[in-house]
Parts: C-alpha cells; sequence; structure tokens
C-alpha cells in the first residue's frame, strides 16, 4: 500500500510516517487514482501529458482508419469529438483550473494533419477551416456541469459537505481555493456573476413545479446553454480580431465571413482538397509567401514565372499571370479573368459550387508544379 501527503513542498520521508495494519506505507509523490494522477503539489502536468500520449495513439488509429475507408474532413472531426476528446479531457473537472495548451497542442496537431498544413500555419486559420473550436471550451463546460452537481447535491452527501465548508473558507478569505477561484472567474468573464452570487436558487424546473415555484429557481438548463453560447461567441471575436492584426491572414480576411467549417472540405476528392485548403491558408511557394521568410519586402516579391515585376501573389497568379494564360482558359470561366478585380477572386475562393471548384483546383494542381 501506499500514501501520498499533499503539500506545497516534497514530504521528507523521516517527517510522515504512516504505519497500517503493522505495516508501515510508502509514502509517494504521485498516484494515480480512478485513472488520474494526484501529484503531492497539487500539479496535473504529469496526468495531462499521460492523458495526451493516450488521445495521440487513439488519434493515430483514427487517422489510419480514416485513410483506409477515405474518410471526408467533416467526418473526421466528429469522430475526434466523439472518439479522442473524451480521451483526452478525462478528469478534466479536476485538473482544468491549470494551463491545458498540451491539451489543445494536440488537438491542433490532429486538424493540421488532416488538412495537410504545414505547422508553422497560423492556428486561427485552422480553426476558421475546420469551424472547430478549442477543447478549452469543453473543459470549461463540463467543469461547470461538475459544479452544478456538487452544488444542488442532498445536504447529507460527503461532497456537498465538503464543498459547503470550502465555499465558507473560501467567501472569509481564509483559503482561496485555485478551483473555486477558476469557477468564479469563468462566471465573470461571461458575464454571468450573478450565478455564482445565486448558487442557493440553482436547480431544474420541472413541468410539475407551479408558476411560482419555476420563477424562485435559476434554471441550471438555461444557464448552461447561456455558458456556452458566451463561450463560443467570445472565442469567435477573439478569432476575428486575431485574423485582423496577422499579417499572413490579410487575403484570407477577405473571403472568410463566417466562423465554420467550410463545404469545400465534403465536396473535393483529397487531392485537389489539399490544393484548394493550402492555396486558401497561404501554404503555398508563391513570392508572396516565400518573401516572407526570406526578408524580402512585401513591395519586391514579384512573380518568378512572367518576370514583369508585379508581386506574385494569389490574386495575380490565379487571374494575372501571362505564363498561366493557356492553362487558364482551360479551367477558369472567361468571367472572371476578363476583367479580373478583388470582388471576382473572393467569389472564387469563397464558393461552394461543386463545379467551380473542381475548375480551380484542377488549375492549381496544373500550375502549383511551376513554382520553386
Amino acid at each position: 500500500m501506499k500514501i501520498i501527503v499533499f503539500n506545497k513542498r516534497r514530504p521528507k520521508p523521516e517527517d510522515n510516517v504512516f504505519v497500517y495494519n503493522g505495516e508501515i506505507l510508502k509514502v509517494v509523490d504521485q498516484i494515480k487514482y480512478l485513472g488520474v494522477i494526484f501529484k503531492f503539489n497539487n500539479n496535473f502536468d504529469v496526468c495531462k501529458k499521460s492523458l495526451c500520449e493516450q488521445g495521440q495513439k487513439a488519434m493515430f488509429s483514427l487517422l489510419g482508419k480514416s485513410s483506409k475507408f477515405n474518410l471526408d474532413i467533416p467526418t473526421q472531426l466528429e469522430l475526434f469529438e466523439k472518439v479522442i476528446q473524451p480521451i483526452c479531457l478525462y478528469g478534466c473537472e479536476a485538473w482544468g483550473a491549470s494551463n491545458n495548451d498540451v491539451i489543445e497542442k494536440l488537438h491542433l496537431k490532429f486538424l493540421k494533419y488532416i488538412l495537410k498544413v504545414k505547422t508553422s500555419t497560423p492556428s486561427i486559420m485552422v480553426y476558421g477551416e475546420t469551424g472547430m473550436f478549442p477543447m478549452d471550451i469543453a473543459i470549461k463546460q463540463r467543469m461547470l456541469n461538475f459544479w452544478f452537481r456538487i452544488v444542488i447535491g442532498k445536504i447529507d452527501k460527503f461532497t456537498t459537505k465538503m464543498y459547503n465548508v470550502l465555499l465558507n473558507l473560501f467567501n472569509n478569505n481564509i483559503y482561496k481555493s485555485p478551483w473555486l477561484s477558476f469557477i468564479q472567474k469563468m462566471l465573470d468573464d461571461t458575464g454571468m456573476s450573478f450565478v455564482w452570487n445565486r448558487q442557493d436558487m440553482l436547480g431544474y424546473v420541472k413541468d410539475t413545479m407551479s408558476d411560482l415555484e419555476k420563477a424562485s429557481i435559476l434554471n441550471i438548463n438555461y444557464v448552461k446553454e447561456m455558458f456556452k453560447r458566451n463561450l463560443k461567441d467570445q472565442f469567435i471575436q477573439k478569432w476575428r480580431m486575431n485574423l485582423n492584426n496577422t499579417e499572413m491572414c490579410c487575403l484570407y480576411t477577405n473571403f472568410k465571413v463566417n466562423f465554420e467549417c467550410e463545404e469545400y472540405l465534403s465536396k473535393l476528392p483529397n487531392k485537389l482538397r489539399i490544393l484548394f485548403t493550402k492555396f486558401r491558408i497561404c501554404n503555398t511557394k508563391l513570392p508572396i509567401e516565400k518573401g516572407r521568410y526570406q526578408n524580402i519586402p512585401r513591395f519586391h516579391r514579384f512573380c518568378n514565372l512572367c518576370n514583369e515585376q508585379i508581386i506574385g501573389d494569389e490574386f495575380h497568379f490565379i487571374l494575372e499571370c501571362k505564363a498561366l494564360a493557356d492553362i487558364r482558359k482551360l479551367y477558369i470561366p472567361i468571367y472572371y479573368y476578363k476583367y479580373p478585380n478583388m470582388i471576382k477572386f473572393i467569389e472564387i475562393l469563397s464558393t461552394n459550387h461543386t463545379k467551380l471548384l473542381f475548375k480551380i483546383s484542377k488549375f492549381l494542381q496544373c500550375t502549383l508544379i511551376f513554382l520553386k
């Protein structure tokens, strides 16, 4: 048998001696209980790393099966949420109050892998293409649900008794629990401080209740939906702000209007889909992109195909470059390149018409090979 002593500092063996049935128990630094690794200092980094390793094994298994059965992107995203996410977030009700970047790194690794884009691709573009929210939102939702179960638990329940003791210490500034502080901050940040201040009113509304009884209850189902909606709205606002402030996303902001999974991800065959995705989110070898890594000023990143001293950006490549004129006539409708402008270009990159998507992707397939 083993025992763990929770303390800020690593306990010395000689200071903590525990005996059970005449046997001295071994004092350990960490212990796994119900699948969650607890450390003596309440640090859950080891636990998160372990969960990520398990999640990564399951993730590669999923990717292998997705490749075998040729699953489209939306299906893979759904499978990740149903299969991989529960593994990574196991026990997050306990450890979610600390930094969770290691969990989100695995999420982004999966998204970039299925999109077949570079690991250096801005995360805001990856979130935008897939319409996926960070797992931090799911963690906060699960923590809030766990808090609800404790708050409305039966009075004689052990967890409810311990929570009331902890809350009393918290409110009287005797002990500031990091977990409770996080719950309070979550509610404050989403404009729902009234939920924290009215814990005694929380409950579920039942059909058998009178109107007066319903009015006296703060409906948990309503609070859950409101909390979820506020978290997502806040993320989308931050996502838009980051898009506008990131130089690499200056083109992307023009055609990415809504935060949602793009339809083309399920309409194009995999090879063409990869080309179209890379072009949309700046994963090409166009001079406008290569020049960024070579520290060439933006106005000097000229097209190396037509040599006309014109900036080699996406607009020029699809609609203007004379070196690609013959291929352009084969795949792109004359309406777009006869009198090219930014409105037509945005229409091309944001289209959901299957026929046009195929033509543009075919054009990219035939022309991107010329870039060095």
